[in-house]
């Protein structure tokens, strides 16, 4: 637990002591408002830049309270209503069966994209409200058409640090393809240090790379939807299995789609809930709201679906239907 904290802190500190040297030494509230802030213990770091001026003005937080409550109900239905349902389907992490092993890559993804993004929304509507300038940790990443702009949208304030410490030097001096290896590999490594986590480190470097590659040469925009999908599933599975062998093993049966495994996806469906399986239904119908914003022309409004007042009166009546008591872990603080 120390040398997470000690990490934590000096990271941003050298991200800020990189970028924000002059805001430093005039607002020395700035270090223990991003670097040292509790919140971001579970949530995620998120840049702020203080303004006091803002809290003391009770006009200034109706109209923060306006639009920022919505933003709390969306990250309150994600951690309290989707991310549980998905959660009840990390169990077929067990199982060697491919097709096991594609749900589970795709279930743990979804969960962990709840409960990150629920906590950081949470967090950021919490900033936003007392009147620091939190921005959006996640911006809809499964409205991206490739997997470069998945990575643009998840987890939007480590890959800033990343991109401050790793991506700019290392493109600087040996170009872009060299600098996405190292950006990864560093992620790789902030993650965890098991074999799985830097294998999981180059296979999503060559899958943006590959994304990237396609995209110069004019690949039909259905190859970069099936990459990205492959990579999200794939990149789950490599992530979660620290034992390599296992790992070695489920990656080898999706590719020769051995099924002499014992199914247990029937089993692990059929133990779901009633509860549960509202849950899942409706995560899944936010995850497929996603795209449709995107195709619809408002992908730089993000959660617009999600932030109407009816909308908005829908995701409290979810929580207080579907909120069982019980709230998962923060994926972030548990990593």
């Amino acid at each position: 637990i120390l040398l997470f904290i000690l990490l934590f802190t000096a990271a941003l500190l050298a991200l800020l002591l990189m970028t924000l040297p002059r805001q430093i030494a005039t607002h020395p509230l700035r270090f223990f408002s991003v670097c040292l802030n509790p919140i971001y213990m579970f949530s995620g770091p998120i840049p702020t830049t203080i303004r006091i001026a803002q809290i003391r003005s009770w006009a200034r937080f109706k109209r923060r309270f306006h639009v920022n409550h919505r933003y709390a109900l969306i990250g309150a239905f994600f951690l309290l209503v989707a991310a549980p349902g998905f959660q009840k389907l990390v169990s077929l992490k067990a199982s060697i069966h491919p097709l096991d092993t594609l749900l589970f890559g795709l279930s743990f993804e979804f969960y962990v994209y709840f409960n990150f993004a629920g906590y950081s929304l949470l967090a950021m509507a919490a900033m936003r409200l007392l009147g620091f300038n939190a921005p959006l940790n996640f911006k809809q990443p499964f409205s991206a058409t490739n997997v470069v702009e998945y990575w643009q949208r998840w987890h939007a304030s480590l890959s800033n640090v990343l991109r401050v410490l790793f991506f700019n030097p290392s493109k600087k001096y040996f170009g872009t393809w060299i600098g996405v290896c190292a950006t990864f590999i560093a992620s790789a490594l902030w993650h965890g240090t098991t074999i799985n986590f830097i294998f999981w480190g180059v296979f999503q470097a060559s899958m943006w790379c590959l994304s990237r590659w396609l995209f110069l040469k004019n690949a039909p925009q259905l190859t970069q939807y099936m990459l990205l999908l492959f990579a999200v599933t794939i990149g789950r599975v490599i992530f979660s299995e620290v034992d390599h062998n296992l790992l070695a093993t489920k990656l080898t049966n999706v590719l020769r789609w051995d099924t002499s495994a014992s199914l247990q996806a029937g089993f692990v469906l059929g133990a779901l809930t009633k509860i549960d399986i509202a849950r899942i239904s409706l995560g899944a119908a936010v995850l497929i709201l996603e795209p449709l914003q995107n195709i619809f022309g408002n992908s730089n409004k993000r959660y617009k679906a999600l932030r109407i007042p009816v909308t908005s009166i829908f995701l409290l009546l979810a929580i207080v239907l579907f909120t069982g008591g019980e709230v998962a872990n923060a994926v972030y603080g548990a990593r």
